[in-house]
């Protein structure tokens, strides 16, 4: 076998562990054994695999580390071993790997930091190392990786800060680094990553305030920096974000109005602001975000009343206001949002009547109205056509208050936000 180019047997049902006897086929480029009941170790005997190109060993039961003498293999351009049992540490000796171009580890035990000394992969485009026990800090030399297009790490413990250095990665596209242990601010320089799409750092430890300098990723579709502790205002210049599909920076401590001309976002899909200390009212001018499905903005001190401009969300399956300082009558022309499956309104101070207009509301699953001012009376239209209500959702006006202050205790239950998409995708 010693003259074999190509061994491709993936996705079967093989079983048993990598022959040791293979570090004799010298001239393979290419071994492809994904998708089968594979275990074992990996042999160190395949250090003498010099021309090897392309190893994919993901989706089987492999154990042991990483050998540290597969750095010899200085030929390699993609490694694939995700979806695993691999533990240890990252080998230090793999930086000799400078041709590599694909690495994928995800899913398995890993242990340890990143190997400083893997600055040399400058042609890396993928990396992929998310779901592992990873430590340590993110080295400030990855900035060498200027080919850089994907980088998948969350779930991981690393710590301390995001690199202001690595604002050099000018080719990233998709940054995932969420339910991790980081802190410290949002570093400014990354708004020189002009062909991001996706920014995922939700579940850190990170503070200060957002960037106005992020305004220039004129292509970003998805910031999802929920759930850390980061202060200030949403930015004007946000405005800039024209491609932004989905927006989610709940359970922070966000405060201010909320910007006019974030009408311009016209793309939006999804906007989480849910507890945060926004103050103000809903700018009627957000009527122009047409193809929002989903807005979150419950346990804020919003006030006034609802603005006309959210009867233009036709496409909106999901509205939750509740815990707020609104006040006004609920608007008729909602009975155009066909798509409304959630809506919760409870605990602030609407006053008046359920609108009989929203008997075509026919998707209608868990309203929750409760906690307000509102008059007794439902219509009778709605028990025919919100068929689809669920059970803990039937009694949807719920307590009225007397003195329209609203209350937070005792509120009846409210759906929970639903969780905004945040898996990598990884194949």
């Amino acid at each position: 076998w010693s003259k074999i180019v190509y061994f491709g047997l993936h996705e079967n049902r093989l079983q048993g562990t990598l022959p040791p006897e293979w570090s004799s086929m010298v001239d393979i480029e290419a071994i492809l054994l994904e998708g089968n009941d594979l275990a074992g170790t990996l042999p160190v005997e395949y250090r003498e695999l010099s021309n090897l190109k392309v190893l994919s060993l993901y989706d089987n039961s492999f154990s042991g580390t990483l050998p540290a003498e597969w750095g010899a293999m200085a030929q390699l351009e993609t490694f694939s071993l995700s979806r695993s049992m691999i533990s240890g540490t990252l080998p230090a000796e793999y930086a000799n790997w400078t041709r590599m171009e694909d690495l994928r580890l995800f899913d398995n035990r890993l242990t340890g930091s990143l190997p400083a000394e893997w600055f040399t992969m400058t042609d890396l485009e993928i990396f992929f190392i998310a779901n592992n026990f990873l430590t340590g800090t993110l080295p400030p030399e990855y900035s060498a990786w200027s080919n850089i297009r994907e980088i998948a790490a969350s779930n991981n413990r690393f710590s301390g800060t995001l690199p202001d250095q690595w604002s050099a990665m000018s080719n990233l596209d998709r940054f995932q680094l969420y339910q991790n242990q980081l802190a410290g601010t949002l570093p400014p320089g990354y708004g020189n990553w002009k062909v991001i799409t996706e920014l995922t750092l939700l579940d850190n430890g990170l503070w200060g305030i957002l960037p106005p300098q992020w305004s220039e990723m004129t292509t970003l579709e998805l910031l999802h920096l929920y759930e850390n502790a980061l202060t200030g205002t949403l930015p004007g210049e946000w405005e800039g974000l024209t491609s932004l599909r989905q927006l989610t920076v709940h359970a922070n401590m966000l405060r201010g109005t909320l910007p006019k001309n974030y009408r311009l976002l016209r793309n939006m899909e999804v906007l989480s602001l849910s507890g945060n200390f926004f103050t103000g009212t809903i700018p009627d001018e957000w009527g122009d975000l047409t193809k929002l499905e989903a807005f979150f903005a419950p346990n804020n001190r919003i006030n006034g009343s609802i603005p006309s401009g959210i009867s233009n969300w036709n496409r909106l399956s999901a509205l939750m206001l509740q815990r707020n300082e609104m006040i006004g009558t609920l608007p008729s022309s909602w009975g155009r949002l066909t798509n409304l499956g959630v809506l919760d309104l409870a605990d602030n101070s609407f006053i008046g009547t359920l609108p009989p207009s929203w008997a075509s509301l026919t998707n209608m699953r868990q309203p929750s109205f409760s906690w307000n001012c509102l008059s007794d009376d439902v219509p009778p239209e709605y028990y025919d056509s919100w068929t689809q209500l669920e059970e803990e959702y039937y009694d949807f006006l719920g307590y009225q208050s007397t003195d329209c202050l609203g209350f937070v205790d005792d509120v009846p239950i409210s759906p929970q936000l639903p969780a905004i998409p945040t898996d990598p995708g990884l194949p």
